[in-house]
């Protein structure tokens, strides 16, 4: 998941993209177009911002592919320390 945070993010960008986020904006009718129109003015690098970025292969595509790789990071630590925690307890009971 750190190497190639495209398997991620294809997956996520095509639901993006199904819900109208499109590499030329926001498609009409779509639930984007619903959603940016009871925001208001969206902020600029905010959530909805970002997404739409990404779509339009924009700064987007790198703060997506960044929170993947920190959480691919997070999780492989998680799983590392638990692993070691299970495999010290194990060596405890059998010494």
């Amino acid at each position: 998941m750190m190497v190639a945070p495209r398997i991620i993010t294809a997956p996520v960008m095509g639901v993006a993209r199904v819900l109208g986020f499109t590499p030329r904006g926001i498609a009409a009718k779509s639930v984007a177009s619903g959603a940016q129109s009871a925001a208001g003015n969206v902020a600029a690098r905010g959530a909805f911002a970002t997404v739409q970025s990404a779509a339009a292969g924009g700064y987007g595509t790198g703060v997506l592919a960044s929170i993947v790789r920190v959480t691919g990071g997070a999780v492989a630590g998680a799983g590392l320390g638990i692993s070691l925690g299970v495999a010290i307890d194990i060596l405890r009971h059998v010494v």
